[in-house]
């Protein structure tokens, strides 16, 4: 299909994964950890170089529509100084690019534009355009961050063909602060879990500073059950804004925290979740509203994520389960403190939660609709497949998959 659009060209093959955080949701860009896992479905590019900087893009999904950029329309095509973290937040607020964000909401192309601007301004060499064919079966909004596999996908192609030699911690900050430029502000997590994750394990990933830590093997006779909720939260329209109401309220917590009590030893937010008790009860005392929910969720995340590791290496999945159940009523529409969820996924989870071989599920993702995951017992996958296909809803039993690669080169010689 790429020969038959662009021609019989060298190209590169990169794909990036789905991704599913067994725990550790809405803490990343906090600077809690997180526990990852890539699922098997992907999205695939085959990409060419160009010798001018136009960057065009195709999908197999006719509702994909084409597109195409210029990079230099955007920023000077190289002899720059990279821009820092703050410049590109300027570069984002600026006028030019609210206004072309705003004329192209929603298109897939922003994904892409994403990738290839941020690692652009990194960099005082110009970076080749590019031809992109795609090709995926991620779920399209549904919490396994299919637009963040976008950019990922597009991230691999960029270092690949313009051979830049990035460790994976810069590839990670560089994608997740690329992905800021359809207007939301979370971290590098999803692109972490995407770059770093191993086939059969689960990988604890560490935020501010990114860090890979443990590697543990995913249980046997064990499997995650993906389930689709059949409501969309799509990053670039109405459940941005909430999204980003989360992280402004996670902000200001953590603000009156250091007005009211400046002796506590406060970096980021995830540092209060390991306070002494005594300080975490009076650091929460000084919050009201939804500022004090978010920060309630918050620390108590922050803590399962780091206890979810050693469930895990000690084979206790039952009360992985429970914590699950836990963590999922933190997000519960109208009674948790996050409140990202809805009526439906709710329902969906209670279902689960009272069904043979499901230890616990909640919500994946940042939430607003996409899927739900359940720890199930492996034995129980068929049943519970079949089971959720006659109520109308679609299901994988998800083993962890490898991360981010280029897959395939064909140089100029074939």
């Amino acid at each position: 299909a790429f020969a038959a659009k662009y021609g019989d060209r060298p190209c590169v093959i990169t794909s990036s994964p789905g991704r599913i955080n067994l725990m550790g949701r809405h803490i990343e860009h906090r600077g809690g950890s997180t526990n990852m896992m890539a699922t098997n479905q992907r999205m695939t590019f085959v990409v060419s170089p160009r010798e001018d900087d136009l960057v065009r893009i195709a999908n197999l999904d006719p509702s994909y529509p084409d597109a195409e950029f210029r990079i230099s329309a955007y920023l000077p095509h190289g002899g720059k100084a990279p821009m820092t973290t703050t410049e590109w937040l300027d570069f984002l607020d600026s006028v030019p690019i609210r206004a072309d964000l705003e004329a192209t909401r929603g298109h897939w192309v922003n994904y892409v534009k994403s990738a290839v601007l941020r690692f652009q301004a990194s960099t005082d060499m110009p970076l080749c355009g590019m031809d992109i064919l795609a090709s995926g079966d991620i779920p399209v909004a549904a919490g396994l961050s299919s637009s963040s596999a976008l950019v990922v996908a597009t991230a691999e192609a960029v270092v690949a063909l313009n051979e830049l030699n990035l460790s994976t911690r810069e590839f990670v900050d560089l994608c997740g602060e690329g992905e800021w430029y359809v207007g939301s502000r979370g971290g590098a997590g999803d692109h972490a879990a995407m770059k770093c994750s191993k086939a059969g394990c689960v990988t604890h990933l560490k935020f501010k500073p990114f860090e890979i830590g443990e590697v543990v093997p995913f249980p046997k006779g064990y499997a995650v059950l993906v389930v689709e909720s059949g409501e969309q939260a799509k990053k670039s329209e109405g459940a941005r804004e909430t999204f980003n109401a989360r992280i402004a309220d996670y902000e200001a917590a953590l603000a009156e925290v250091k007005r009211h009590y400046p002796e506590l030893p406060l970096a980021y937010f995830r540092d209060l979740a390991f306070l002494p008790e005594k300080d975490r009860i009076k650091a929460l005392a000084c919050l009201t509203g939804s500022v004090k929910g978010v920060a309630t969720f918050g620390i108590n995340e922050c803590r399962r994520a780091e206890d979810c590791l050693d469930l895990l290496k000690n084979g206790d999945f039952t009360a992985l389960g429970e914590m699950m159940k836990e963590s999922h009523d933190g997000d519960r529409l109208g009674q948790g403190e996050y409140e990202c969820s809805t009526r439906k996924i709710d329902a969906l989870c209670d279902t689960l939660n009272a069904t043979p071989g499901v230890l616990g599920s909640q919500l994946v993702g940042a939430g607003l609709g996409g899927c739900v995951i359940a720890l199930i017992r492996q034995e129980a996958s068929d049943d519970l497949v079949k089971k959720l296909s006659a109520s109308g809803y679609r299901s994988f039993a998800c083993q962890p998959s490898d991360g981010s690669r280029v897959e395939f080169i064909r140089s100029c010689e074939g």
